[in-house]
């Protein structure tokens, strides 16, 4: 808990500096359709109905929108980033743990997580801010009970002639 707080703290003292968002299209795309589903429109870009089909991190970044002025929403979703991009260390640690590693290298792994240069999204306004979290519970909830059990689902794959790639 304590790395997650230290991480978020960092990342978003580090995305807190003055932006304009005017040159990049993406950005620009996701903050439409969150505001847009905010007023209860739809999806729509540059006001216009729009079948755009990735709303994950526009829904992420809504609740920064509900604040009075352009500026505190820009640096609200600078901190929301932040505490998304932190909070890759749980699932980390979750396979650290399902892993069985022991404490000096689950800590090596938490660590390096929370220091990946992919941290560095946390101070734009794209979705990468939500892969990194998302993808390691994916890799935990898909292989996890694996790691977990006493005689990996894999053991003697080979033998009787299956994949050893599928864990569950």
């Amino acid at each position: 808990m304590m790395l997650f707080a230290v991480c978020a703290v960092v990342y978003g003292v580090l995305s807190s500096y003055p932006r304009e968002l005017a040159v990049y299209s993406d950005e620009l795309r996701y903050l439409d359709v969150a505001r847009s589903l905010l007023q209860g429109r739809g999806l729509r870009v540059r006001n216009m109905p729009s079948d755009y089909q990735k709303i994950l991190y526009p829904l992420c970044i809504l609740p920064a929108l509900l604040l009075k002025t352009t500026a505190a929403q820009i640096t609200a979703i600078g901190w929301l980033n932040a505490v998304y991009m932190a909070s890759a260390v749980f699932p980390a640690y979750a396979l650290a743990r399902a892993m069985s590693m022991n404490r000096r290298r689950t800590t090596f792994l938490v660590g390096v997580t929370a220091v990946l240069p992919t941290m560095s999204a946390a101070s734009t306004f794209m979705s990468e801010t939500v892969f990194l979290p998302l993808s390691l519970w994916q890799v935990y909830f898909s292989c996890g009970r694996c790691w977990q059990s006493r005689r990996p689902a894999w053991a003697g794959a080979r033998r009787r002639g299956r994949s050893a790639t599928c864990c569950i």
